[in-house]
């Protein structure tokens, strides 16, 4: 049995994370011991290292909690895990695409703005980021 601070260094997160969990179904309420305090077993050990794990694969919390939901009605939820790991897939070469972009237009708006004479004026902020690269 463990209290919630061996639990929280065990799993590498912070009591608060803990009680989060737990009010939103993600960890079972914990029982209490007789002085009061939450005490868990190695069963939630189990299940918040899977948390974690799941959390640093970049899994959603509601994904979190289907995927233990199906765990739960005892049904492998690995089909349902593979779809989420190629639709992360997807999301992933996507956004890489978005930043290669954004990293070429930076690249070529630092390289305009090395002889750029930058002057006071009314109307602009600042004309490196306002202007118009495309020439």
């Amino acid at each position: 049995m463990y209290q919630i601070k061996q639990l929280s260094q065990i799993a590498g997160v912070s009591p608060e994370t803990i009680r989060h969990y737990e009010r939103i179904g993600i960890l079972p309420r914990a029982n209490r011991a007789e002085n009061g305090y939450r005490v868990y077993t190695e069963d939630d050990v189990k299940r918040l290292l899977f948390v974690g794990r799941a959390r640093q694969l970049d899994f959603s919390l509601n994904n979190i909690a289907e995927i233990l939901a199906f765990r739960e009605d005892g049904t492998l939820p690995c089909a349902y895990v593979q779809d989420l790991i190629a639709t992360k897939i997807v999301e992933i070469d996507s956004r890489i695409q978005e930043l290669e972009m954004l990293r070429d237009d930076l690249v070529h708006l630092n390289q305009a703005s090395q002889d750029f004479q930058p002057h006071i004026s009314a109307t602009t902020i600042c004309q490196i980021i306002e202007a118009n690269t495309d020439d």
